[in-house]
Parts: C-alpha cells; structure tokens; sequence
C-alpha cells in the first residue's frame, strides 16, 4: 500500500476509526462502563463529609444514569454483551445498591432502581435466577420503602413497584426461580407458629421469607400505578401457589389472608355510618326543585351520598372488593382460596358488615340508609359465585344443609384446617348467650322493616 501510494504520487495516512464505530464496539462499551463504575466504586471508598455530600450524590446520579444508558444501548445492540457479563461476574450491582441505601438520596435510589430495572429488562445473564441480585435488590427496595425512614416521591415508588411487578411477572412464566425469590422458614419453625393461639388466628408473619409479596401486599389499596402493579404483582403470586407446594403451604400458614381480610374492613369502616340521599342544591334536577322536595337533613351528620368524599371512599372500597375476586378467580391452590374465603366470611363479614346491620336504626334517619346502600352496592358488584352464596347464606340466615352444595373440593391439608378451626375459636364470643346471630335478625328483617318505615330515604 505504501509503494504504491508513493507510485501515484501521493501520501498515505492511515485511516482513523470512526467516532460511530468505536461507538458500538463491545470492547470499547465496556472501557466506558467500568470507568463509571470505578467512579462509583471511588466515591463510595471516600470519607463521608457532610459538606461534600450534595456535590456527591449529584457525582453518582450522573454516573448511574450512564451506567442504565450503557446497559440500554448494549441491550439493543448485537452480542457479545460484555458489560453484562461484567455485572454478573463482578456483582457491580451490589455496589449498586448499597450506595443508594447508604445515601438516603432519592435522585441516587431513583437511578439505583433503573439500574436493576435495566438489568431485569435485559433478560440476560440470569439476574432473576441469581440469589445474590435478588437480595441486594430486596434489601435495597425494603430500606426505602419498609423502614419509615425516608419519604419518597410518587415517581420513586412507582418505579419500585413497577420492578417488583416485572419480577411477578417473570415468576408467573418462568416457575423455576421461585426458589430465589422466596425461602421458607425450617419446619420446626412453622410448627412453632402454632403453638400460640393467637398466632394461629393472624398467621405468622415472615417477611423475610418473601419480602417481595409483603411489599405488594402493602400497596394494593394505593391509588394510581402503584397500586396496578401492586395488585396485578400479587395476582401473580396468588397464581403460583398452584404450581408450589411450598408457597401453598406458607401462605395459608402466613398472615396475608389475615392482611387482606383487614384491609377490606379498614376501607369499609372509612364509609359514614349515617348517609344521606338527599340532592345538594347545586346538583338538584329541575324536577325536584320545582316540587316541594326538602334538601334539608334532619340530622346534621349523616354525610350526602353525593359527597365527593364519600363517592371516593365508596370507590375504594368497591376496587378492593373487586380485587379480592381477582384473587380468588386467580388463585390455583384450592387450600389458599379457603383460607381467604374463611377470612372474609369471618373477620369481614360476621365480624364487621353484619354488626353494622344489626346496629342500624330507622330512628336516627341514617344508619339504616347506609347500611342498605353499601349491601346494595356489595351485591351488585359481586361475581364471584362463592362469594355470593357466603353472603346471602349469612345474612339470610338460611341453614347450610338446605343451601345449594357446591361442588366437590380437594380435601384441605392439616395446615389449612388448623387456620380455619383456630380463627373460629378466637373470634367466638365469651359468653354465648350474648352471641347474635342472622337467625335473630337478618337481612331479610331489616328490609321489612324499611319498607314499612315512615322516612322516605329509608323506604326507597
């Protein structure tokens, strides 16, 4: 080349690469990744000085934030994937991690986070299926967001919930990485946990065993994507008890049924006790102003049902009791579907919604309109056959042996049957003769008596 470049005359000067080809060299990717990633390293290795602290967490934002580019362009790029190799090899995102938990800085934790999510997102080097990946993850996530000592925003947590989503996700179509993810306490153990009746009746709670489902159990009556991916994350995890016996085992013997069964109540006990159906005036039809209808409530604290507050609270509660259908509709394991049967028919629905019924009054010209209201909406929104049937067979005080059979079920294990006879025992009242019971009044007394009432909003 060089003889003939002199031949014509002319000088030969070697070719330099192109900007675009080192680009997307894997060698060269990977020299600008583990330089960011020796940044971090180094920032980490520094005396903490408080006075420095604001310049280095700006210092390792910037260098997470290249570290999610690199991993992104390295995704969508041809193999080899050097930089992942790298990760997986050198557990980087250990260091990860524990940089954000130390800072307490939400723009760190925020482009921590990305960093995982990238990794997941990559569905390489089998970050999902790697013991250590997932501790560091769930160690990094239940710092934030479990331990109380650092508020975060709403596009922080929902980035969180949105991985915990991703990896619900990934358990529901891959079943094998369970086992990373969740590790069941020693059998000794779980015989431990009943030998106290009280535990018995809440379940035990063991959220080292699967901190991933408690994080999303905890936020499945939040509002927004957070509480998407919460709920949808967890329909996922009922969904594998199926295929795990294991899983099976320990959610029936956990507190989850016990969580679930709480927080339908807490949002039921938000409604108002006294309801009101008048119109305010700023939304009364023409027709009723016309007329000699009265927008006036004899009593000043029955809240409208028209109310923007109680129209929400009302929306709540209804989505979580549409979530619990979810739940069971999803759910694979017949013993965990009892379980949560047997705490909503219990701790929800002789514990809390038939009280409330019983309590009720036509006197107060509100109670009993609440009451009424809520039964209404609860049955309409219900689809769930077993559900439905629990409901009506309680309140109506019809006799089990008369009701419809339904239709034969796997025979429920020892674990199973303890829950259930333990929960009845200490939800049963000291003294027996105070107990009420349908049979002395029921649903089915309660709208005779309405109908025959003389206030207008209770009759109708």
């Amino acid at each position: 080349m060089d003889f003939l470049a002199r031949l014509i005359g002319g000088t030969y000067t070697p070719k330099k690469p192109s900007h675009k080809t080192t680009a997307h060299d894997p060698q060269a990717r990977l020299g600008r990744f583990k330089r960011s990633f020796n940044s971090i390293v180094d920032i980490c290795n520094r005396p903490r000085d408080v006075s420095k602290d604001a310049a280095h967490f700006d210092q390792l934002r910037t260098l997470l934030d290249r570290l999610v580019s690199l991993i992104n362009e390295e995704t969508r790029a041809p193999a080899p994937h050097l930089c992942l190799q790298y990760v997986a090899s050198s557990q980087a995102y250990v260091v990860v991690g524990r940089a954000a938990g130390v800072s307490q800085n939400e723009p760190v934790i925020s482009s921590a986070i990305a960093v995982y999510a990238a990794l997941i997102d990559s569905e390489e080097e089998e970050f999902l299926s790697n013991a250590a990946f997932a501790r560091s993850l769930m160690r990094l996530i239940t710092r934030v967001i479990d331990s109380g000592n650092l508020l975060i925003g709403v596009e922080t947590e929902t980035a969180i919930l949105e991985v915990l989503f991703n990896i619900s996700a990934k358990i529901r179509l891959q079943p094998e990485i369970l086992s990373v993810w969740f590790q069941t306490s020693s059998t000794a153990q779980q015989q431990d946990v009943f030998s106290d009746e009280k535990e018995r009746f809440v379940g035990a709670t063991q959220k080292n065993d699967f901190p991933l489902c408690y994080l999303l159990v905890d936020r499945v009556h939040h509002e927004g994507r957070i509480g998407d991916f919460a709920r949808t994350g967890l329909l996922y995890i009922f969904e594998a008890t199926g295929r795990s016996s294991a899983l099976e085992e320990w959610v029936v013997s956990s507190d989850l049924s016990t969580l679930m069964a709480s927080g339908l109540g807490a949002l039921y006990s938000q409604l108002s006790r006294e309801l009101s159906l008048l119109h305010p005036d700023a939304t009364l039809p023409a027709v009723l102003a016309m007329s000699d209808y009265s927008t006036t409530h004899p009593r000043a604290t029955a809240e409208s049902a028209f109310s923007e507050r109680h129209q929400g609270h009302m929306s709540t509660f209804l989505s979580y009791l549409a979530f619990w259908q979810d739940v069971l509709d999803h759910c694979r394991s017949a013993d965990v579907r009892q379980t949560l049967l047997d705490h909503f028919q219990i701790l929800f629905l002789q514990q809390l919604l038939y009280p409330s019924l019983l309590q009720s009054s036509d006197t107060d010209a509100g109670s009993s309109v609440a009451v009424l209201t809520y039964l209404t909406a609860i049955l309409e929104s219900l689809d769930y056959p077993d559900l439905i049937s629990m409901l009506l067979v309680y309140l109506l005080a019809i006799k089990e042996d008369s009701a419809v059979p339904s239709a034969p079920t796997t025979p429920r294990s020892p674990t199973a049957i303890r829950r259930r006879e333990s929960l009845r025992l200490l939800t049963a009242p000291e003294d027996s003769d105070a107990a009420t019971e349908p049979a002395l009044f029921s649903l089915v007394d309660l709208v005779i008596n309405s109908v025959g009432s003389s206030n207008n909003q209770t009759s109708y």
